[in-house]
């Protein structure tokens, strides 16, 4: 006969171990809200603080892929100078380091350079305020957001084609940057159906399960920039020194539970030939009118989980009338995760929209269509070829932590035997 006063709180033990086990089905992310259709299920809500979105898949085999969007800052560009991006946002030592590597080949004493431009630049960089110096890089994490959706929208025959979510900024810690509430705008659109994206003089075609990330900008405020620029351009007066702006965003997974444990494998497709590329360093993604282009990242560790994301080749540009704008993507990958940049050339104050296609399919090819004779700000028209299964739409219109039922009903239970084992350490067991 052993007693056993504590056995209880053993068990409770136990069962606390087992709840610190990473959980799969759990998001990843602080849901504000959900939206389920036939196999996928969509979180939107906050990242670290940064506005994102999770697709995971419910059934079968699991998969979990979490793009969030970091920021957008000003960044300049040399001609005939390749920055990484990082490298080209508007800063002091940015500026100092590029025009030295500029100047260098030309020069006989490259300290001697390096001395001049860092005299110039810290001249023009301390005349600014720390104000004027923090308004070049706006972070995600420093912006308060509303979340609305979802949105209905339907194609012409009047069949839900798709659903979007929108990030509205309401307030900014660095006051330089009040000017974006009401002027910014970040949408995650969910296809429910097999739809085509008309995209100038083309057709895009999306497949249902795929998300749309629409960026606008409805104008940006150049000044400190423009005015850090102008100056540096005064002292060198054959530097090509041109400005735009750029949008930092991250990819994670896809994989059952994405963590820095995991090993992904990253290429560029185009045109249907695959290049891999090297962990640790910065590609540009090639775009061109009516070809192919998009990035493949596939799980190492866990075989079969593979997710696209395609870049189209121009942005909106509306500015009275609706013109193409070019766009440069660059992606720099870790083992685990790939930062994406979106570069868009200077646009003044005109209203700036791009939208990248995140899919679990590889995306097809581009179908060409006769340009349309009149264009209007009203540029997405959804085109069904098929209706899929039906949907399932839970809104969650209030915050809520990311913590799945599963573990909720595991800390309730571990409760439930706290108590029991509280009660049976008292009257204990005989064995």
């Amino acid at each position: 006969m052993t007693r056993v006063k504590y056995i209880g709180l053993i068990i409770v033990s136990i069962l606390l171990i087992v709840l610190l086990i990473p959980n799969s089905s759990a998001s990843l992310i602080s849901i504000n809200k959900k939206y389920t259709m036939g196999n996928y299920e969509y979180s939107i809500g906050f990242y670290k603080d940064f506005p994102a979105i999770e697709i995971a898949t419910k059934n079968g085999d699991i998969i979990k892929f979490i793009y969030f969007i970091k920021g957008i800052g000003e960044t300049f560009n040399i001609m005939d100078l390749e920055l990484s991006t990082e490298k080209s946002i508007v800063n002091s030592t940015n500026l100092i380091n590029s025009i030295v590597h500029w100047k260098s080949g030309d020069a006989d004493c490259k300290d001697c350079v390096y001395n001049k431009v860092d005299s110039a630049i810290s001249m023009i960089w301390r005349s600014l305020s720390d104000e004027e110096r923090a308004s070049t890089y706006l972070s995600f994490q420093d912006v308060d957001w509303n979340v609305e959706g979802p949105e209905e929208l339907y194609d012409e025959d009047g069949n839900l084609a798709a659903v979007k979510f929108i990030f509205l900024p309401t307030a900014v810690d660095n006051s330089a940057f009040n000017f974006i509430i009401g002027r910014l705008k970040i949408e995650f659109t969910i296809f429910i159906l097999d739809s085509k994206i008309k995209v100038f003089d083309s057709y895009y075609l999306v497949s249902s399960g795929d998300v749309k990330l629409n960026l606008y900008i409805d104008g940006w405020k150049w000044d400190v920039a423009q005015r850090i620029l102008k100056e540096v351009n005064d002292i060198y007066t054959n530097l090509d020194l041109s400005l735009g702006l750029t949008l930092f965003t991250e990819a994670l997974g896809p994989a059952e539970s994405p963590s820095p444990s995991l090993e992904m494998r990253y290429s560029i497709v185009t045109d249907g030939y695959t290049a891999h590329i090297d962990i640790m360093s910065e590609e540009e993604i090639p775009l061109e009118k009516d070809r192919l282009s998009y990035m493949k990242i596939e799980n190492i560790n866990e075989i079969g989980k593979t997710i696209y994301i395609r870049f189209i080749e121009s942005a909106y540009r509306i500015n009275h009338l609706i013109s193409e704008q070019p766009v440069i993507v660059r992606v720099f990958n870790q083992l685990y995760k790939s930062e994406i940049y979106i570069s868009f050339p200077y646009f003044e104050n005109s209203t700036l929209i791009y939208d990248p296609i995140i899919s679990f399919y590889p995306p097809s090819p581009v179908i060409s269509v006769d340009e349309s004779p009149a264009r209007t700000a009203s540029y997405n028209e959804l085109s069904v070829k098929k209706q899929v299964a039906l949907i399932e739409l839970e809104s969650e219109e209030f915050y809520i932590p990311a913590i799945s039922t599963d573990i909720l009903l595991g800390i309730l239970l571990a409760i439930t035997l706290v108590i029991v084992g509280i009660a049976i350490g008292k009257k204990g067991i005989d064995i």
